[in-house]
């Protein structure tokens, strides 16, 4: 039985943000359509693997990036490199925000404090300080 000789897929490859400054892309999967042939990039955008001599198409994805792909051609040992910019299609996450409810009430603000309370911190929208202490709110 003969041995199939690999040829080195990349040595070494990268995916990058190509929407914004050329970043690395960590996680990105780089995969050999049709074959069982795929690579996880590291911290730095960058992977590497070796695959039997043929002509694949390598697609790179992530989540929130437009896929790509492009045609390999492996002949025999040779060192195949294939970078790849993707599209950031999903903007930036924004993640730790507060919404903020409304109120259907398009009136004048009303007292929410017992009359006994010694401050308020915040007066309502649209009242001043001096009806506050016209009410007797304790504002300094």
């Amino acid at each position: 039985m003969l041995a199939t000789p690999f040829g080195r897929w990349h040595d070494p490859g990268h995916v990058r943000n190509g929407s914004f400054g050329n970043l690395p892309i960590p996680g990105a999967k780089v995969e050999l359509l049709g074959t069982e042939y795929f690579w996880i990039t590291d911290a730095n955008g960058y992977y590497q693997g070796e695959v039997p001599p043929e002509t694949y198409t390598a697609r790179a994805s992530r989540l929130r990036f437009a896929a790509q792909e492009a045609p390999v051609q492996v002949i025999g040992a040779q060192v195949v490199v294939r970078d790849f910019a993707l599209t950031d299609i999903a903007g930036p996450e924004i993640t730790g925000v507060t919404q903020i409810g409304g109120t259907p009430d398009t009136a004048a603000p009303t007292r929410s404090r017992p009359a006994s309370a010694t401050s308020a911190r915040w007066p309502l929208r649209g009242s001043t300080i001096a009806s506050w202490r016209a009410h007797g709110s304790g504002c300094p």
